[in-house]
């Protein structure tokens, strides 16, 4: 039968009150009944309550971390990062996977808010809402949040993300330098903020050669990953939709265009050039090595680490858009 408080207080001869105080390291009890109580309460292998604790001494170090899920590789090294990191620093997480469901991601908020976490880190992914107005709760509760590689365009709120939009327009500059010239792109929610800037980045770059981005060439994937792409492109192959050039979401993604191009009768990089975002994936794993836009994931987990910590202590922050790399590889160089 699990031990309580109260039954630590009637072991020790004293009040529920006074062991609460000795238990949360109080002030207001001497140190012989201090040490007492916890004595008693190690030997019957008591753990205090965390929504107990916290809302006695309305202070917590707990974060609360929000993500679509952990089986895209970006979102997987993401949390694994930042929790280490506020591990470090005295810090614990409570981390939650929201599947892109929106109720999900409304009660989870009303959770952390429960356990008085010291603030909130949370991937954006719902989609086709602007301004969720449940996070106010957070507002209210003076507890702090921070939006990760995205952000709600109407929510009051610091993000800490890649500069997606330059980073796609020299992707795709590279790509038309290689005479590729009908543009696909195969991702996810196309409204969410971190397509948005994709979207815009390869549209105003292809304006600058006299060719356009059409919403047609924008692939919506109900999930990105290598099955959904796989069977997008064998779609986009029989339609006969004619194109030269595929930028996805991921490196997943891009492995299951490249395969269905491979499997369809396609040569890459000749007929159809493929690059991808992210750079985690080891390149030995696919035949080519994969053009792709790298983000610094590592100093993303630093600054939004820093970022919340700054907006714990009252301080001010900035939105911060780290620069991407390009990294150039076998799918887009075609033969001179």
């Amino acid at each position: 039968m699990k031990v309580t408080l109260k039954d630590i207080a009637r072991e020790c001869g004293v009040s529920l009150g006074t062991a609460s105080l000795a238990i949360n390291n109080r002030p207001g009890i001497n140190e012989e009944t201090r040490r007492r109580v916890i004595s008693i309460a190690e030997k019957n292998g008591y753990q205090p309550s965390m929504n107990a604790r916290t809302l006695t001494t309305k202070e917590s170090n707990l974060i609360g971390l929000l993500v679509p899920n952990l089986t895209n590789l970006v979102y997987a090294t993401l949390v694994q990062g930042i929790e280490v990191a506020f591990r470090k620093i005295g810090y614990r997480m409570i981390i939650a996977t929201t599947g892109n469901n929106e109720e999900y991601e409304k009660s989870m908020i009303e959770q952390f808010v429960s356990f008085r976490v010291a603030g909130v880190i949370m991937y954006p992914s719902i989609a086709r809402i602007q301004n969720p107005h449940y996070l106010d709760i957070l507002k209210k509760n003076g507890i702090p949040l921070l939006f990760l590689a995205g952000y709600y365009p109407d929510i009051e709120a610091p993000h800490c993300m890649s500069d997606i939009y330059r980073g796609i327009i020299e992707l795709t500059s590279h790509m038309y330098y290689q005479g590729y010239r009908q543009f696909i792109y195969i991702g996810g929610c196309r409204d969410i903020v971190s397509n948005q800037m994709k979207i815009k980045g390869i549209s105003e770059c292809l304006l600058n050669y006299d060719m356009q981005f059409c919403d047609a060439d924008y692939v919506e994937l109900v999930q990105s990953d290598f099955h959904n792409a796989y069977e997008a492109t064998v779609g986009l192959i029989a339609s006969g939709r004619k194109f030269d050039a595929v930028i996805t979401a991921d490196a997943y993604t891009g492995f299951g265009v490249y395969n269905a191009l491979v499997d369809n009768g396609y040569s890459v990089p000749q007929d159809v050039g493929v690059a991808h975002m992210d750079n985690l994936i080891e390149r030995g794993i696919c035949i080519i090595h994969m053009t792709c836009l790298e983000q610094n994931l590592a100093k993303i987990i630093e600054e939004s680490v820093d970022m919340l910590m700054h907006m714990i202590n009252n301080n001010e922050v900035s939105n911060i858009e780290l620069e991407t790399k390009l990294i150039v590889g076998e799918s887009t160089l075609r033969e001179s």
